[in-house]
């Protein structure tokens, strides 16, 4: 990636690895993106409109325009949900991603390419718990995927 520092979001995601921000678009494989997205995420985004700016630019380039976390973090002041003090609490729950997690709900393993492109840059629980410490964040279950 073409990023000196790690480039977060809100939620503890990183832009800097995503195949939607920026530059990283030039040779992405938006259409595998968009397949696998709609599998893992069940986000359905046809190849032509994955692009985004990133949380923390301006509202119109967001990819995700529905996302909760982005509009509680702005209203508390905060810079990220690891400041937060309610972390995590069940805005930023229906955005937790963990590898473990997504392989558990498909009931299958991702490929290393799979998770690398187009799971790893959503993929916030390990930092996002690593901010607070584990045993708060192992208080509350993410709801699954029904």
């Amino acid at each position: 990636m073409p990023y000196d520092v790690p480039i977060r979001t809100r939620c503890g995601m990183r832009c800097d690895f995503c195949p939607a921000f920026g530059p990283n678009r030039t040779g992405a494989n938006l259409q595998r993106a968009s397949i696998v997205w709609a599998e893992v995420f069940d986000v359905h985004i046809p190849p032509e409109a994955i692009a985004c700016g990133g949380c923390r630019g301006r509202e119109r380039d967001l990819l995700d325009q529905e996302c909760p976390v982005r509009p509680c973090v702005l209203a508390k002041g905060l810079d990220d949900c690891g400041q937060c003090p309610d972390m995590p609490c069940d805005t930023l729950l229906r955005r937790w991603v963990s590898r473990e997690e997504v392989e558990a709900t498909l009931g299958r393993s991702l490929t290393e390419d799979d998770y690398r492109r187009y799971v790893l840059p959503f993929e916030n629980a390990p930092y996002l718990s690593a901010r607070v410490g584990r045993s708060k964040t192992a208080e509350k279950e993410r709801p699954r995927r029904g």
